[in-house]
């Protein structure tokens, strides 16, 4: 299953919010793996929404009853898919198909003080060494008990990062990091932009999916103007 937050006021303003992602989902003929949680009700910060919201609706039904066993998370208001499934899943296999795996960045998001605040806790002689909470692809059982520990941590912020920071440091919380950019893609530092797929040349890889973490998002347009170019090279507009 294809799991996304959509946590605006009415089915018409998910539609409008997120075209570009859904574009593509259409695009990659993911629409009928699509579920989105969240609509309808009001934006609670980023750690309820992407914790307590999310564990919710992860708990509500007995997926494999479904055919799910796997569930792929991604953030959809600035990130959109550039690969089908099929290709996701067999990138996942040729890793190992770890119980999660998550997307990675050179940077530890929304914290300024990586090295005092989390000393020795990552592997920084990789570019994409730390955890990014945008992106995972999961067994569905393994992600809702991490995520029910994660609701237990000590400290609970207004953001969701802190709460995998946070597990990552006590030991317990050790994914497999997509540094390698096969699925998932954070950031365009690295990107080529000639390319009419989606090339790392640092990593030297076609991620499946982009997502353009970080910085402004407009209240009604989101991050159309960064995300637009993109999408057009790729094929997904127009």
């Amino acid at each position: 299953m294809v799991l996304t937050a959509a946590v605006f006021p009415t089915y018409e303003d998910v539609r409008h919010k997120l075209w570009i992602f859904l574009k593509s989902v259409a695009k990659y003929d993911i629409t009928g793996r699509l579920f989105a949680y969240g609509t309808g009700r009001k934006f609670p910060g980023y750690r309820a929404m992407k914790l307590d919201w999310q564990l919710e609706f992860l708990r509500r039904s007995d997926w494999a009853k479904w055919g799910y066993s796997h569930v792929l998370y991604t953030d959809s208001w600035d990130a959109f898919f550039t690969g089908d499934l099929k290709e996701i899943e067999e990138k996942y296999k040729s890793m190992g198909s770890p119980s999660i795996l998550t997307s990675a960045f050179h940077q530890l998001g929304n914290e300024s003080h990586a090295e005092t605040n989390y000393p020795d806790c990552f592997d920084t002689s990789q570019r994409y060494c730390y955890p990014n909470v945008g992106g995972y692809l999961a067994e569905i059982p393994a992600i809702i008990e991490v995520f029910e520990k994660m609701v237990k941590l000590p400290r609970q912020t207004n953001d969701d990062c802190f709460n995998w920071y946070d597990a990552w440091k006590e030991g317990w919380f050790r994914p497999k990091l997509d540094s390698d950019c096969q699925i998932f893609q954070v950031g365009d530092e690295d990107l080529e932009p000639e390319s009419s797929t989606l090339w790392n040349k640092h990593t030297v890889s076609h991620p499946c999916v982009l997502h353009l973490s970080g910085g402004y998002t407009d209240p009604v347009h989101g991050k159309d103007e960064r995300l637009v170019p993109w999408a057009k090279r790729l094929g997904i507009l127009a």
